[in-house]
């Protein structure tokens, strides 16, 4: 089980807490970069870009910084990509609705300078956040910003001599005005001031850092969450130190941009000696000579250098020793030393391939696990062979290959077969047999070789799935939403499902993943036609939309129930419904507040004949409009 950090709610708010203030802040920014291809990427380059000056105005103790060096333009730039790419009306329709028609597509466009952007206090409830955007734009970011408080009027106030403005959002105090040389709005006051009276503090040592771990070239988006004392309760303590994930400090993220290509750099800041999970990944680089062995008709590939034998004692050494000795019982009622008898015969690397082995006919899926030892693999299934559910019987074949006998059909059958350094799956014995036998022809796959170049040779693992394969997989929105729709009802999950995600997949081209240790981390790159870190403004427009649309409705449904009391009043009295607000007020069954029309943010008139009615509602900051029938259903209007 994981600790209650990973898979409960402090994680969560944080990264949607996160993505709220991105959309507050238009938090995408671009900054052309060289062509990956001639710079190798981001993991094949040791050096770092200069850290940017603005981060030193944040106060200290942000669990979550974000920086953009330019802003707007990269949202421009996606949403073509996503738009040319994905080819879907859905699509077109909503990232039309959600980064062009809206007032937070109307922020992003009006953000064009640096930004900042600090999170503190997440554990709380309410966290609090302080920012900065320059540039000459900042009237029309404040302006944007009224438009979606609470109220469109503020009580003036004085932060470090410069008149600002103090008002709400979403029930939450902000403090938000311009100064010289941009826009700034926060929560604290405090901090507010902090950041106006400190624009030229040089940036602190933690955050220097993680800059220069993850910033390898001048990022277009960089963002950084430390963990902090996250674990708090002693089972929570436990548990990450026996998965080795007690020693993560801080996270870091970066965006890249090269002339075709987008690259994600996450880098996950650890402490030595690695235990548990990350242990697993110091194994040796994958070897580059791999791409030339992999079948010719490739669609996907998977390959991973995993030290499990490292691992294991790593993960036995973090135990409480409760566990170790139940886990001591366990392998002498098998009669088996894990470490010993299984791992140390298992070596590198382990590997996915999917192909078509033939013109027409459906991919098919080879797994290929590395063995140290052939021989004490054997001996290892000997032992374990009267425990097997299923019998474990090889029979020889050409070339030295032995084959698990399966049964019913063989040709029809999976395949296993043992070879001198790799034990071998495949969902088609036949399919098995051609690439033993060399009927289907192997090649190397200039994708793969790519990603093996681009990271010097020092990945630890790889992955690639071409355009073709990720569109042609079914029902995965419908497997993550189920997933999303098992844990605590979140902001994320809605989001998640109020929007055509799987219609997005073309758009992202070839995905190509790389793992590289490094000493004081951990480096994941990701590569797409038109990156994923930008989708944060995407989802942030759909989660804010979402947030607005059920406030909205809460205020809704108390109006309709007023007027609809009203209108049935007022059809018992002259049998007809009232056209007309003002028709109720007049006859006193509306007070003058609620035939104004107006309520809070939203705006609503009666439409009605003599025998029907509805009510028109919209909302004045959002593009939200809705209809709500005389029996109070509320029905959105795109």
């Amino acid at each position: 089980m994981l600790p209650r950090f990973f898979a409960s709610t402090e994680l969560l708010r944080s990264v949607s807490t996160l993505a709220a203030l991105v959309a507050l802040f238009s938090a995408v920014g671009c900054s052309k970069s060289a062509d990956s291809q001639s710079r190798g990427g981001p993991a094949a380059s040791v050096r770092s870009a200069t850290v940017p000056s603005v981060l030193g105005c944040l106060p200290s103790g942000a669990r979550v910084v974000a920086y953009a060096p330019s802003l707007a333009s990269v949202v421009d730039d996606w949403t073509k990509r996503v738009l040319d790419g994905s080819q879907s009306p859905d699509v077109t329709s909503q990232v039309t609705r959600l980064l062009k028609n809206t007032p937070f597509a109307q922020g992003l466009a009006a953000a064009r300078g640096e930004m900042v952007v600090g999170l503190y206090g997440i554990d709380d409830e309410n966290p609090t956040f302080v920012g900065f955007v320059a540039g000459d734009t900042a009237p029309q970011l404040d302006a944007l910003l009224r438009a979606s408080l609470d109220s469109s009027t503020g009580n003036a106030v004085t932060v470090a001599g410069q008149t600002l403005s103090a008002n709400s959002w979403a029930g939450q105090p902000v403090v938000h005005g311009v100064v010289p040389g941009g826009w700034v709005a926060g929560s604290d006051t405090a901090a507010v001031e902090y950041l106006l009276n400190n624009r030229s503090t040089p940036v602190g040592n933690e955050l220097v850092d993680a800059w220069q771990a993850v910033a390898t070239s001048p990022p277009r988006l960089f963002a950084s969450i430390t963990i902090g004392d996250v674990f708090k309760t002693a089972q929570d303590k436990e548990q990450a130190k026996m998965l080795g994930v007690d020693g993560v400090d801080r996270v870091s993220l970066a965006l890249f941009e090269s002339s075709s290509r987008q690259q994600d750099s996450l880098f996950i800041h650890t402490k030595a000696p690695h235990r548990g999970a990350f242990a697993a990944f110091t194994g040796k680089p994958l070897d580059r000579s791999l791409a030339s062995k992999l079948p010719a008709s490739l669609t996907g590939y998977t390959a991973i250098s995993l030290d499990l034998l490292g691992a294991w004692n790593g993960f036995r050494t973090g135990l409480p020793d409760q566990f170790k000795s139940q886990l001591d019982m366990a392998e002498q009622g098998l009669k088996l030393d894990v470490g010993k008898d299984l791992l140390a015969h298992i070596g590198s690397p382990l590997s996915f391939a999917q192909f078509t082995a033939a013109s027409g006919q459906d991919p098919v899926v080879l797994a290929s696990i590395g063995l140290a030892s052939r021989a004490g693999f054997k001996a290892t299934l000997d032992k374990v062979k009267s425990m097997a559910p299923v019998p474990l019987d090889f029979s020889p074949g050409a070339g030295g290959v032995e084959f698990l006998n399966v049964p019913g059909n063989a040709t029809a059958a999976p395949g296993v077969a043992l070879t001198d350094d790799a034990l071998l799956f495949c969902d088609s014995r036949a399919a098995l047999d051609g690439l033993l036998s060399g009927t289907i022809k192997t090649g190397a796959s200039s994708e793969v070789a790519g990603l093996f170049e681009r990271f010097g040779g020092r990945a630890v693992a790889v992955s690639w799935v071409s355009r073709e394969s990720l569109a042609s997989t079914k029902n995965y929105k419908e497997v993550l939403a189920t997933a999303l729709s098992q844990g605590p009802k979140s902001a994320v999950s809605e989001a998640w499902g109020a929007f055509t995600w799987m219609a997005i997949v073309p758009a992202l081209g070839d995905l190509g993943v790389a793992v590289v240790p490094e000493d004081k981390g951990l480096r994941v790159v990701l590569e797409t036609d038109c990156g994923l870190t930008p989708v944060l403004a995407l989802f942030s427009a759909s989660s804010i939309e979402r947030e607005q649309d059920q406030m909205a409705r809460q205020s809704i449904d108390g109006l309709a129930t007023h007027i609809r009391a009203a209108q049935e009043r007022y059809h018992e009295q002259f049998g007809r419904f009232a056209t007309s607000l003002w028709e109720l007020e007049r006859v006193k069954l509306v007070g003058a507040d609620m035939a104004s029309g107006i309520d809070g943010r939203l705006l609503y008139r009666v439409v009605a004949n003599d025998t029907a009615w509805h009510l028109e509602v919209r909302h004045e900051a959002a593009a939200l409009r809705y209809s709500v029938r005389s029996d109070g259903f509320v029905q959105a209007i795109q």
